[in-house]
């Protein structure tokens, strides 16, 4: 009987030996996990205490994940920390809770929020691991790289290990998928938009649908890059301003510009022409009528849209006072939450450039009352 025990402690001692001995998932503490984190652009971070019930579910999750990000190409590592004796690392990341979970991407940290399985894990760090922009050495490329009603962000470096690059791609972070980015270090690339040698210059390519021509799209956002004290997401919020073109017409691939727009005045115009035979020639219409009569008039105050009401009625529905909804809106405008609109029977841009003008002179007086 002795024997038995003997050999069955043996047993569970060997698969102990061999769990730990077998795991992906790697040990950091609070004296090495600032070497760590320096020498890794990506990496999985679990923070879990031996008390907590939910970490004894999640520990066999967490080592599926880090066997499948270890194959990942290059390999990705998933780290763990003790909350019982890490106490630095746990006020560091503002712990309060177990198990929490951190994906690592080039010195920036999401909080994990989703279910702590396996499979999930991984393809949340796969994700975060994708990269923002690609490297690009022909014109053709970047002109098929996107639509006209598109925007995109394109990085002209001296070098692929220029200082700059990651400050680009963390600024592309939360700008990702709305707008496409490209970086070329290629000198035909380079001269094509007249960079001098040895400069790098970081431009936002704005939609060319409405344009009058294609120099008037390129809005350089260099000195934002290049200025210490602006910092990637604030660079972020330029980006997503500017990629919202003077006129723009909306659709299901730019819908993400227009989410959440902060201290922008964005004016609508709602139109059917989904019914009509040649749908492109009457936005085309439109958009000229606008840009020779209101838009130049109005310059960089205003962000214009057209948008089909039949086929984005969300989108459309978005500018109306909800209080008092009206069915008969020519245009309106939106500023952060406040909306303005414009009824009528038909279209006059004179009537429009007036309300636009009228719109704007009130959100100058809110401004004075709000400062006061």
């Amino acid at each position: 009987m002795q024997e038995i025990v003997t050999l069955l402690l043996f047993v569970v001692a060997a698969r102990q030996w061999c769990y730990t001995y077998a795991s992906d998932v790697i040990v950091v503490t609070d004296k090495n996990f600032s070497d760590v984190a320096k020498s890794q652009k990506f990496f999985m971070l679990m923070f879990s205490v031996d008390w907590c019930t939910g970490c004894r579910y999640a520990a066999p999750e967490y080592e599926y994940a880090a066997r499948e990000l270890k194959l990942h190409n290059p390999p990705i590592p998933s780290y763990k920390v003790n909350g019982m004796t890490e106490h630095q690392l746990v006020q560091q990341f503002h712990v309060d809770s177990y198990p929490s979970v951190f994906m690592h991407n080039n010195g920036r940290y999401v909080s994990y929020e989703g279910d702590l399985s396996g499979p999930d894990l991984v393809r949340k760090m796969e994700k975060e691991a994708e990269p923002y922009f690609k490297w690009v050495n022909d014109l053709a490329v970047i002109e098929s790289y996107r639509g006209i009603d598109e925007s995109l962000l394109l990085g002209l470096f001296t070098s692929t290990d220029h200082p700059l690059i990651q400050k680009f791609e963390r600024s592309l972070h939360a700008a990702n998928p709305r707008v496409k980015a490209l970086a070329s270090t290629a000198v035909p690339v380079r001269e094509f938009f007249n960079v001098t040698a040895g400069i790098t210059s970081i431009l936002l390519l704005q939609p060319t649908r409405f344009a009058k021509n294609f120099a008037s799209t390129i809005v350089n956002l260099t000195k934002y890059y290049t200025n210490e004290s602006v910092f990637a997401g604030e660079i972020t919020s330029h980006i997503l301003r500017e990629s919202r073109p003077l006129i723009g017409l909306y659709s299901k691939q730019v819908a993400g510009i227009y989410e959440d727009v902060k201290d922008q005045l964005i004016c609508l115009l709602p139109v059917s022409t989904s019914v009509s035979k040649n749908r492109l020639h009457a936005n085309a219409a439109l958009a000229k009528q606008l840009r020779e009569r209101v838009v130049d008039y109005m310059r960089d105050k205003v962000r214009w849209v057209i948008a089909d009401e039949l086929e984005y009625p969300k989108f459309v529905e978005s500018f109306q006072n909800q209080e008092n909804p009206a069915d008969d809106m020519l245009a309106a405008c939106k500023w952060n939450d406040k909306t303005y609109q414009m009824s009528g029977e038909k279209l006059s841009m004179k009537t429009l450039k007036a309300f636009v003008t009228k719109t704007l002179i009130q959100l100058e007086m809110d401004a004075v009352k709000t400062k006061n």
